[in-house]
C-alpha cells in the first residue's frame, strides 16, 4: 500500500487541526467543535477569510476567490509553522471545501485527514491524482436535506452538488446522513461522534443509507436555473434585436377622415418581406406571403366620433384591429393562410363620385359628413 492510501494514526496531540467556514457567516460553530477537539488532546487553529458575499460565491472565478483562499493559504501554513508539523487536517464547511480543493490542486500542501460537510466542488474533482498529500481518504458528510450544494450546481458553474449526493468516486468515504440540512453537522456532538474517530485513525463508518431528495431538488439537479436564465437572456436579446420598430395608427374625431391613406401604409408595410432569420415569434410580426388590396380601400372615408389610438409592430394586426369595429366597412381576410386580403365592404359603405369622376367610398356618413367630403374636395 502507497504512502498516499495509509492511514497515519498518531497521537492525538501530534494532529493539528484546522477549521474552515463557509459564505455569509462569522462561524459561530468554531467555538464548540474547537473546545470538543480541544478536550480529546488534539491541537486545533482557526481560519478566516471573512463574511464571503454572495455575489463572489455565484462567480466562483479566481478573480474573486483569490482573496479567501490566500487568507486561507496563509493561515494553514502559519499554523504549520508555529506547531512544527508537516501535514494539517481539516474540517471545511461549504465553501471553505472549494478552497481546499483549490490548495489540494494548486499549493504544495500536505494534509492528514480531510473532512468535508456541505461539499459544493464538483464529483469529477480528482482526488486520486493528489493521494500522497492526504491521509486516507477523504472524509465527505452528505446531508439528505441539504439543498445548498444542488442550488449551487444549479444557479452558478464551478460548483458541484455533492454536498447532497455523494462523490460516488475512489478515495472519497460518502457518508450518509438522513434529514440532515447544510449546517447540522457544525457542532460538538456530531464531531465527537463522526471525527474525533476519524482524527484517531479509525476507519470511517457508515450511519445512513442514501435518500431521494424531493422532486423539486431532482428536477433542479437535472435543469438547472443558470441555463434556463441563459435561454430566457438570450431569446430577450434575440426579441430586442428582431423586434420589429412599432409604429402607431392615430385617427382623430373629425367629421369625416380620409382613411385610405393609413390603410395603404398598413398594407405596404404587410407586403415587405419578414428577416429571414429572426422567427416571427420574436420579431411580434407575421410574414404575408401575398397580400391584395382592392382600390376601394384607399379611398375609403370614414367618419369618426371618437378618436382611435393604439401602437402595434404587426401590421396586419393593426388592420385586424380596425376590421374588427373601429372601421365597419373595412375587411381583412386571409391571415391564416398567408394571403392577406384587404377589401370594403360595400353593403355597410356607399359610393360618392368626384367631379372628376373618381369614386370615393363613405363608411358610416351621412348627408352632413357627405357635405363635409364635397367641400373638403372642391377647396
Amino acid at each position: 500500500m502507497d504512502n498516499g492510501s495509509q492511514v497515519r494514526s498518531r497521537d492525538a496531540d501530534s494532529q493539528l487541526v484546522m477549521l474552515i467556514h463557509g459564505i455569509r457567516t462569522r462561524a459561530p460553530w468554531y467555538i464548540a467543535v474547537r473546545d470538543a477537539l480541544h478536550s480529546a488532546g488534539f491541537k486545533v487553529e482557526l481560519t478566516n477569510y471573512g463574511r464571503f458575499d454572495l455575489f463572489r460565491f455565484l462567480l466562483p472565478f479566481p478573480l474573486f476567490t483569490k482573496w479567501a483562499v490566500t487568507d486561507v493559504e496563509r493561515d494553514l501554513r502559519a499554523a504549520m509553522t508555529h506547531h512544527e508539523v508537516d501535514r494539517v487536517s481539516v474540517i471545511a464547511h461549504s465553501f471553505g471545501i472549494f478552497i481546499i480543493a483549490w490548495i489540494l490542486r494548486h499549493r504544495d500542501i500536505k494534509f492528514g485527514h480531510i473532512i468535508f460537510s456541505g461539499s459544493v466542488v464538483k464529483f469529477r474533482f480528482p482526488f486520486e491524482q493528489y493521494g500522497n498529500r492526504f491521509d486516507g481518504v477523504v472524509v465527505n458528510e452528505v446531508g439528505t436535506r441539504d439543498i445548498w450544494p444542488i442550488l449551487a450546481a444549479s444557479v452558478t458553474w464551478g460548483y458541484g452538488p455533492t454536498g447532497a449526493f455523494g462523490f460516488n468516486r475512489p478515495r472519497v468515504f460518502d457518508r450518509y446522513h438522513r434529514g440532515l440540512s447544510h449546517s447540522a453537522f457544525l457542532n460538538a456532538d456530531f464531531c465527537r461522534s463522526w471525527w474525533i474517530p476519524v482524527f484517531r485513525g479509525e476507519e470511517p463508518q457508515s450511519n445512513d443509507e442514501p435518500e431521494t431528495p424531493p422532486w423539486w431538488l431532482r428536477f433542479l439537479s437535472v435543469v438547472h436555473i443558470k441555463y434556463v436564465l441563459i435561454a430566457l437572456v438570450t431569446l430577450w436579446g434575440l426579441s430586442t434585436w428582431c423586434r420589429a420598430p412599432e409604429r402607431e395608427v392615430h385617427i382623430p374625431t373629425a367629421d369625416v377622415y380620409f382613411a385610405g391613406g393609413k390603410i395603404r401604409e398598413l398594407v405596404a408595410e404587410a407586403e415587405r418581406p419578414c428577416s429571414q432569420w429572426c422567427p416571427e415569434f420574436l420579431r411580434g410580426q407575421r410574414c404575408m406571403r401575398t397580400t391584395a388590396s382592392e382600390g376601394a380601400v384607399e379611398t375609403l372615408v370614414v367618419r369618426r366620433t371618437r378618436t382611435i389610438h393604439f401602437a402595434y409592430h404587426d401590421p396586419t394586426a393593426a388592420l385586424e384591429t380596425l376590421a374588427s369595429g373601429a372601421i365597419a366597412c373595412l375587411e381583412v381576410e386571409g391571415e391564416d393562410d398567408r394571403a392577406l386580403r384587404v377589401g370594403v365592404n360595400k353593403a355597410l359603405a356607399s359610393e360618392m363620385k368626384t367631379s372628376d369622376g373618381k369614386s370615393l367610398w363613405l363608411c358610416g356618413c351621412d348627408e352632413e359628413a357627405r357635405r363635409k367630403v364635397q367641400e373638403i374636395l372642391t377647396r
